[in-house]
């Protein structure tokens, strides 16, 4: 662990533990950067600071003075929207509230896009002017939105980005055609810039218009669950980890962490609902229970929370109230400082301040103990693919089942990620039917069958 590295480094240099201080953490990081054969130093010197700090605040006796976290500067391509003119940044600003906010018009949006995917396409648009301005483009003829849609600029886009992935038919690609495309078709009302756009998308993707099934990385991470070994795992997880933090051999935050990490994975196992909706649970608003003492319980997400505005609604498993159960009256609020315990939304996986923890570190302590525990590289949108892999495998055929449970609006687009789960299941059962066929065939008393190896001659 980085904070056993530095306090071994403190030991060596005879520091006491009063005199423990950011100077000291500054010697350990140059130390680092000549010496150390494991690990990036910066990812050790950060680790070492938040443990620390950590210890300040849970371990009695530990000496009281915090180390101060560095700040990352970023220094990617992405220019702020400050850099951009003012016409630039109006046009930006209109388009967002647009979107944010459509008007009661047929040729608007049916509803706002969530704040969430706003900022999204802000960035989006961000990485399209900045690639201009990257490859030569003066910044002071960018002066709207739509001037990155000119035939010109969408091919100076691609090509940036071709060159920074490597390969043309990346999905980042597609999904700024698919933009200018709109700005093309909808801003302009240029229909013939907009099919350009839409002919080189489907150019760059191969031919095809759509990303045809999972990518290569997630179907490779999927197919080690062909191992019932793993995948018995995997749905015992959620159960050996509230063992564990059951047992009492670990300080009670760790063991609350550890519970809401099980709460976590069994509800992904069970209901594989996107990032966002799963740590926006409100225990309050968003589980509904029935009356009675072993009456069931449901989660209920309402539309507007969810990407394509359809309600989230099912009944829970008992084994999983049971763990939910626990977790709240047991656990939940030793995540949170007392002074802000019992105030506001009653969410489900809190921050210390009693807030909805934030999805990418939410993910990240999944996605870490997965790793740790099942030797697992994976991240929180993999559920959703697994579910569809292992109840395809037992159930070919059954898509709409699999439409309804990750709230598809249409089997197309159900069939179009998952088809070839399908085709190899499709291949496994005529596999299976050959060979059955082969060992009919080799049956005593069914006759000699001719060879390849002896030119067919009996």
């Amino acid at each position: 662990m980085p904070i056993t590295r530095f306090v071994g480094y403190l030991s060596d240099h005879d520091v006491a533990p009063h005199e423990v201080c950011d100077h000291w953490m500054e010697r350990f990081a140059r130390s680092l950067d000549r010496s150390s054969l494991r690990g990036h130093p910066g990812q050790i010197v950060r680790g070492a600071i938040r443990g620390w700090n950590a210890a300040v605040d849970r371990v009695a006796g530990w000496p009281q003075q915090r180390l101060t976290l560095p700040t990352i500067e970023r220094t990617g391509y992405v220019l702020p929207a400050q850099d951009f003119s003012i016409l630039f940044q109006d046009s930006l600003t209109a388009y967002l509230a647009f979107v944010a906010n459509p008007p009661d018009d047929e040729d608007a949006p049916p509803r706002g896009i969530r704040p969430t995917t706003l900022r999204h396409r802000e960035f989006q648009i961000r990485q399209m002017a900045s690639a201009l301005v990257h490859r030569g483009v003066p910044i002071e003829d960018i002066t709207a939105i739509t001037a990155l849609t000119t035939r010109e600029n969408v091919d100076i886009i691609c090509q940036f980005f071709i060159d920074r992935r490597g390969r043309p038919d990346c999905v980042q690609l597609q999904e700024f055609l698919i933009l200018l495309g709109s700005f093309a078709r909808h801003q302009l009302g240029d229909g013939q810039l907009a099919e350009f756009i839409h002919r080189r998308r489907r150019k760059l993707a191969g031919g095809r218009g759509r990303r045809v099934g999972m990518t290569e990385k997630n179907r490779r991470r999927i197919a080690l669950f062909r191992d019932p070994r793993l995948v018995r795992d995997m749905i015992l997880l959620p159960y050996k980890l509230f063992k564990r933090a059951e047992s009492g051999l670990l300080p009670p935050m760790d063991a609350a962490r550890l519970v809401r990490t099980a709460v976590a994975i069994e509800l992904e196992i069970m209901c594989p609902i996107r990032l966002q909706n799963l740590s926006e649970i409100n225990a309050d608003t968003d589980f509904v229970r029935q009356p009675g003492k072993r009456a069931a319980m449901h989660l209920f997400i309402p539309g507007k929370r969810t990407k394509n505005g359809e309600d989230i609604e099912l009944e829970l498993p008992r084994q999983t109230t049971t763990l939910i159960d626990i977790y709240l009256k047991k656990y939940r609020n030793l995540l949170i400082k007392p002074e802000h315990r019992g105030k506001g939304p009653r969410f489900l996986f809190p921050r210390q301040n009693g807030e909805v923890k934030v999805g990418r570190v939410f993910a990240s302590g999944i996605c870490d103990a997965l790793k740790r525990e099942l030797g697992l590289d994976w991240n929180i949108h993999l559920f959703r693919h697994l579910s569809c892999f292992l109840y395809l495998r037992s159930h070919p055929g059954e898509l709409d089942v699999m439409r309804r449970v990750l709230g598809h609006r249409d089997l197309e687009t159900t069939n179009r990620f998952y088809a070839d789960i399908q085709q190899s299941e499709a291949f496994r059962l005529f596999d299976k039917h050959i060979l059955e066929m082969r060992q009919e065939t080799l049956r005593p008393g069914r006759g000699k069958t001719t060879s390849h190896y002896d030119g067919g001659q009996r």
